[in-house]
């Protein structure tokens, strides 16, 4: 495994808190009380590869081996512990992945999103250890670390179920693998192809809800993924909730906005990829003015009476190279069990 540099830029996140107003212009969240608005810190933390600068992209060519990069992780926030997930992506796909101290041991096993707690100025060096699931040989694929905003944060309550600004994903430019190997695997996928023109309530809910008044512009540079519950009419409701039933969901994956690209699409409860109608990813290629409305039905085991659902969408192949990873708000998934 061989890793080269070049141009990019340095992965530095500042997140704040934010309730029931935020100020998008700003990327600033608001708490509110009476007339007094007060910001709030949830998490100021940076994540870079170690040995890789301010302006470079990490390349690595892949022969077969495991893949080690070293990553630094830091925390910035002088009031309280950055708390956030930490997860990779490969060729548009979660990748898992170990951590290994930089002399070698076990830090920690295998798992899709591993989670950090970091104090003012604590730091943690590690190695990221994995052997990509996916590229076809011959050909770069990205790979993609992100992070996510407070994961274990869940609503106390069906009346209150709003995750905003928890579970926010911070996805920077995306590194590259140089596949020189032969990856098999046995996904199971589903290619949607079957688009509608985008809703005209959908227009107006993004228009208003992002204050947009160029929505051409505006979706072509911004994708969107949503989740509702089954059967509700096609409109983004950030206090929807859904409800399985004897470890079944329903729901509907609405897409649309973005580049014309190929896309991956994989959902998620609690943090953990699961199998939707049967597969383990759906494929769609969007085209711009179209949408794709897709019945999901999943199957869950072992759930809690609340629990965390949304899905992830990331670019696959050479189109990686023009747009990346974007995430459905998280919504509250309650169990009738």
């Amino acid at each position: 495994m061989k890793i080269k540099k070049i141009f990019a830029i340095c992965f530095i996140l500042f997140l704040v808190l934010g309730c029931t107003n935020h100020n998008i212009e700003n990327n600033n969240y608001l708490t509110t009380s009476g007339d007094d608005f007060e910001i709030e810190e949830l998490g100021n933390f940076s994540f870079i590869p170690i040995g890789i600068g301010a302006d470079e992209i990490l390349t690595v060519e892949y022969y077969g081996e495991y893949i080690r990069i070293p990553y630094r992780l830091q925390g910035l926030a002088n009031s309280i512990d950055s708390e956030f997930g930490w997860f990779i992506f490969v060729d548009g796909l979660p990748q898992p992945s170990y951590l290994e101290t930089l002399t070698g041991e076990v830090m920690r096993k295998s798992e899709y999103i591993h989670m950090f707690s970091l104090g003012y100025q604590e730091y943690l060096e590690f190695y990221i250890v994995f052997r990509p699931i996916s590229g076809a040989i011959n050909t770069n694929v990205s790979l993609m670390a992100a992070t996510l905003l407070q994961p274990n944060f869940l609503p106390n309550s069906k009346d209150n179920p709003l995750f905003f600004p928890f579970h926010n994903l911070f996805a920077p430019i995306s590194d590259i693998i140089e596949i020189n190997y032969e990856i098999t695997n046995d996904f199971l996928v589903s290619e949607y192809k079957n688009l509608m023109p985008i809703s005209k309530n959908l227009i107006h809910d993004i228009s208003s809800f992002h204050q947009a008044t160029d929505i051409s512009t505006f979706l072509r540079y911004s994708p969107m993924i949503e989740i509702i519950p089954r059967d509700k009419e096609l409109q983004i409701n950030y206090e929807d909730l859904i409800v399985a039933k004897n470890g079944t969901i329903y729901l509907q994956l609405l897409v649309f906005g973005g580049q014309n690209v190929t896309n991956r699409i994989t959902f998620f409860v609690n943090h953990e990829p699961v199998q939707a109608n049967g597969v383990d990813f759906f494929k769609i290629e969007l085209i711009e003015g179209y949408m794709a409305v897709i019945d999901v039905t999943i199957e869950a085991d072992n759930l809690n009476e609340f629990n965390s659902i949304y899905a992830i969408m990331m670019t696959t192949g050479d189109d990686f190279r023009m747009q990346g990873m974007f995430k459905s708000p998280s919504l509250l998934l309650v169990s009738e069990e």
